[in-house]
């Protein structure tokens, strides 16, 4: 982003630089103030390409620290579910150990009472 940000600086500044030598060129030296239009066009385009591939650059980076985060979500989905599923059958064996308790206190009163 702090890459991209600069290079866009440097493209309004190159095309300030652009608009004043091409309208302030008027009365003489035709081929120097051309000549300069000509390079303040090639570093135009250089800078440009280069803020393209930077935001291109940028973009791939975060495109795969999306997948990379997407990944390691399913991954933790997964063990939710299992950690979901080992709790249930500990609840469902709880219940049924509660259940057998109640049973045998029940069988403890018959016999003493």
């Amino acid at each position: 982003v702090v890459v991209a940000a600069a290079a866009a600086a440097a493209v309004v500044a190159i095309v300030a630089v652009a608009a004043f030598h091409g309208g302030g060129g008027g009365g003489g030296g035709g081929s120097g103030a051309g000549g300069m239009d000509r390079a303040t066009q090639r570093r135009f385009d250089m800078l440009e390409k280069k803020h393209k591939r930077a935001i291109e650059d940028q973009q791939k980076k975060q495109k795969k620290d999306v997948d990379i985060s997407n990944r390691k979500i399913a991954k933790l989905d997964k063990q939710v579910d299992d950690l979901r599923g080992a709790l249930e059958a500990i609840t469902e064996e709880r219940d049924g150990m509660k259940k057998r308790l109640r049973d045998l206190g029940g069988v403890e009163q018959e016999m003493t009472g």
